[in-house]
């Protein structure tokens, strides 16, 4: 028995197979964006980069201080009062998420870590680890965005 396709059913195959292959394309496309659209997205870390200011108080009184994260990984601490006393201190640093690691600090001769929250305009700094008091003191709480 020799079976014969007429031209109208191979039209008819090769629809079939267009229509199913655009289907499945199609459905391809909908679960790759799906995917992507429905990724859990995580606060950028970046956004800690930048200046961020508050008034502190030391034993010499009550002075301005401008904290300032650089893209490059250069922390900045300081003071905006000539005459204070203080000086501005560099250090080095790594984002990790939301916690930073200090290092090559060399006036505390140690390494710290940090964590932060940015809520609005605020930046709060809570010391994970370190061991170096007069850093502590100077970058624990909350600072204000430079504008």
């Amino acid at each position: 028995m020799k079976i014969h396709v007429s031209m109208i059913q191979r039209q008819n195959i090769a629809r079939g197979n267009q229509f199913f292959l655009i289907l499945i394309t199609g459905l391809l496309i909908y679960f790759l964006l799906g995917m992507t659209s429905c990724r859990k997205t995580e606060p950028e870390a970046e956004s800690i980069i930048g200046s961020w200011s508050r008034k502190q108080t030391f034993e010499t009184g009550t002075i301005g201080i401008r904290l300032t994260f650089t893209s490059d990984h250069i922390l900045w601490w300081e003071p905006l009062d000539p005459g204070s006393g203080h000086t501005r201190s560099e250090v080095q640093y790594m984002l990790d998420g939301n916690r930073f690691y200090i290092t090559n600090d060399i006036q505390c001769n140690s390494e710290a870590k940090y964590g932060y929250i940015i809520n609005d305009k605020t930046l709060t700094l809570n010391p994970l680890t370190d061991s170096c008091a007069p850093r502590r003191v100077a970058l624990i709480g909350d600072w204000v965005a430079v504008e």
